[in-house]
């Protein structure tokens, strides 16, 4: 990252109407699902498919390493350490309100993830509770904030600046899906609760971010278009 100015919005104002959107979607689909999920120990029959078609795909040791290695990014040291390191890159760059945003938004999504879980009571493997996957949410997390730095730092429009923002939350939440998922740890549908929780944690938290650092500094144009 080069040095560009601290005063990026994290929402893209192009996009901000369709991201919130989402982002309401997503959080309204959360708590819609931890309250039919409640009391669960079993996964819904679509869980169950899930499972019974990934199992296999981990069974060759360099497909179990890399999803043992997958699944450990989203372990507290870890995740700690990829946090740390993009918050380093952002101030390398400049870019306060993402430094802001790479912090506050994981960590907002972790806390949320943890206290959700025995509200929604939901079982797997005994009495390890699953839902949401937090594992799922702090990758969806980082892939938010990546996706929000690419759609403003280039200017994009209200579809493809969404569709930026999603496509790498999207793919790192399938593949933290398919580690966690294919080992038994999370059903599937926890890894959806996850990502849901996520998308509608950081995109919140970018907006409070937007809002009042814009107070405490108005912003500047840090991209001059050609």
């Amino acid at each position: 990252m080069t040095r560009t100015g601290d005063a990026l919005p994290v929402v893209p104002r192009a996009a901000r109407v369709p991201l919130f959107v989402l982002a309401v979607a997503a959080a309204v689909t959360a708590v819609v699902l931890g309250i039919l999920f409640h009391g669960q120990t079993l996964g819904t029959p679509l869980d169950e498919s899930a499972y019974s078609a990934l199992k296999g795909s981990i069974e060759p040791p360099v497909a179990y390493a890399v999803a043992w290695v997958i699944g450990s990014v989203g372990d507290p040291g870890p995740a700690a350490v990829l946090v740390l390191l993009v918050a380093f890159l952002f101030r390398r760059a400049g870019q306060t309100r993402f430094l802001v945003l790479v912090v506050a938004g994981p960590v907002g999504t972790g806390v949320l993830t943890t206290v959700a879980k025995p509200i929604a009571g939901r079982f797997i493997n005994g009495d390890n509770l699953s839902y949401p996957s937090g594992h799922t949410a702090f990758v969806t997390s980082i892939g938010v904030v990546l996706g929000l730095f690419l759609a403003a730092r280039w200017q994009l429009g209200r579809f493809a600046g969404t569709a930026v923002v999603l496509a790498p939350a999207l793919l790192f939440a399938v593949a933290m899906a398919w580690s966690q998922v294919s080992d038994r740890v999370h059903y599937l549908s926890d890894t959806f609760g996850g990502f849901c929780v996520a998308l509608a944690v950081v995109t919140a938290t970018g907006a409070i971010v937007d809002t009042v650092l814009e107070r405490v500094k108005p912003g500047r144009r840090p991209f001059p278009r050609p």
